[in-house]
């Protein structure tokens, strides 16, 4: 999923959200407090320089190929800051790397993008219902016949 600012004004993708250059990702062994740190700094981040930020709410690579259930704390970015969020789904990844590999083989790979879901329709007590709709328009773009 995408969260844009006034509809792919930037159309870069932002790792090092801050103006420092924090990285507001999420390594293994985080704990849920870190986290929630790392979501309160980007979200202030975004508040003062709204752009587009890509966030993989599965929080893993798939060891299957299938979609996974999408974690709620990524899409309270887009919920607290009002940025919209804009699925994306990106076609071949499965095929080009295995899970526990970073060695990319030779595959295409397509970025299908979807309609932008407006976040200001939900809050923090309907974050669930949000992911849900979310991993819905993801899971409708990877079944687009290509």
């Amino acid at each position: 999923m995408l969260l844009s600012h006034n509809d792919f004004e930037s159309q870069k993708t932002y790792a090092a959200l801050a103006d420092d250059g924090t990285y507001f990702g999420y390594p293994e062994g985080d704990t849920p407090n870190e986290a929630i740190e790392t979501l309160n700094i980007a979200k202030k981040s975004l508040k003062n320089t709204p752009r587009s930020v890509l966030l993989f709410p599965e929080g893993t690579r798939t060891a299957d190929g299938t979609l996974k259930p999408f974690k709620r704390g990524g899409l309270l970015i887009g919920v607290e800051t009002g940025i919209q969020i804009v699925p994306v789904a990106f076609v071949g990844t499965f095929e080009m790397l295995d899970k526990d590999s970073w060695i990319m083989k030779n595959h295409p790979i397509e970025l299908r993008i979807g309609i932008p879901i407006p976040s200001e329709n939900y809050s923090n007590d309907t974050r669930r219902e949000l992911a849900v709709i979310v991993q819905q328009n993801v899971q409708a773009l990877l079944d687009q016949a290509s």
